[in-house]
């Protein structure tokens, strides 16, 4: 009687054993497969910084291309404003040169 218990007892243990190593099994199987979604998840995650990066770039060039551009501009319209600028000092002097020459003629 007492074997009988004695296999009744291990046969049990053997049971519980297969069924916890069955749910151990499903408990690794499961973190696998979280593991191989967080590492697609990674992986997207680094495809979007690498796509959000890109257009940073692309930004951080428009705006150093614009700003060549204002830098430009403003070079030429000083430019343009230096040149109306002296023209208009060359006609004053031009002016005032013939009123001086005018005046000094009409005391001789």
């Amino acid at each position: 009687a007492d074997t009988a218990a004695d296999t009744a007892t291990a046969m049990a243990a053997d049971e519980s054993g297969a069924l916890m190593l069955h749910e151990i099994r499903l408990q690794a199987a499961q973190i696998a497969a979280d593991v191989d979604v967080s590492a697609r998840q990674v992986a997207d995650n680094s495809v979007a910084f690498e796509t959000i990066e890109a257009r940073l770039n692309q930004m951080e060039r428009r705006i150093e291309v614009g700003e060549e551009n204002m830098v430009r501009v403003i070079n030429q319209r000083f430019e343009s404003l230096e040149e109306k600028l002296l023209k208009v000092l060359a006609a004053a002097t031009t002016d005032m040169t013939e009123k001086v020459a005018a005046a000094t003629d009409s005391m001789r």
